[in-house]
């Protein structure tokens, strides 16, 4: 079964995935500076991201205002489009929870 066609089962996949350690590039963001900065995730909070840049070190990058593009490997490379807003709650209540992830593009 293609990943498109169980979008309920694949987006509690990805609400119940464990961040840390994905490729992260960012994508839209309401601090300028943050717009093309890509890194792996080494910490995921409530409300933000801790990245490690290949230029300047550690960053934290809040994830509310946000537009990410994390690079999903397995079974095949993908790109998928993860927005913050979405994505502010504590990961282990992420992992537990039922959680209604609405994926609703922002206009």
């Amino acid at each position: 079964m293609e990943w498109h066609q169980d979008r309920d089962g694949f987006n509690a996949q990805l609400n119940r995935a464990d961040m840390n350690g994905v490729l992260l590039n960012i994508i839209r963001a309401k601090n300028p500076s943050h717009v093309g900065m890509k890194g792996v995730v080494v910490m995921d909070r409530k409300c933000t991201f801790t990245i490690v840049t290949e230029k300047s070190g550690t960053k934290i990058i809040p994830k509310a205002g946000c537009v990410f593009e994390i690079f999903w490997t397995k079974p095949d490379e993908k790109k998928i489009q993860l927005f913050g807003k979405y994505f502010c709650i504590r990961p282990e209540e992420r992992a537990t929870r039922r959680v209604r992830l609405i994926m609703v593009p922002i206009l």
